[in-house]
């Protein structure tokens, strides 16, 4: 595990060992006579959803369980950054709060020793 990078061929940096992707969104994998560009990844799913899978799968050419897992897990990332962006933006920020209160004292302390007049 570890970075793939090649300039060159414009190909995407990624970080397995820390989860990290070039940017933030994740980029496709990319399939080559070089050999696997995909991590390998064992799970446990419904038998049903599983047998749904494979449905889908038999009947579109080109298309493996590991193309659809690979899709859902996009959708689920893409999501779940959606909703923290979501939460980011719109939740209450106590912060901003704070930094106006110095703000203001900051602003208030300039105003005063520009105002103050010379001999008083």
């Amino acid at each position: 595990m570890g970075s793939a990078h090649n300039v060159a061929s414009g190909q995407w940096l990624i970080d397995y060992k820390i989860g990290r992707t070039d940017g933030s969104t994740i980029r496709p994998m990319r399939d080559d006579a070089r050999g696997r560009r995909r991590a390998k990844v064992g799970i446990t799913v419904d038998p049903v959803l599983l047998s749904a899978v494979d449905l889908y799968v038999q009947r579109r050419q080109g298309l493996d369980r590991g193309k659809v897992m690979e899709t859902a897990l996009q959708d689920w990332y893409r999501a779940r950054q959606q909703a923290e962006m979501i939460e980011q933006f719109t939740g209450p920020d106590q912060v901003d709060e704070i930094e106006m209160r110095d703000w203001r004292h900051i602003r208030r302390a300039a105003a005063s020793r520009k105002l103050k007049r010379p001999g008083r």
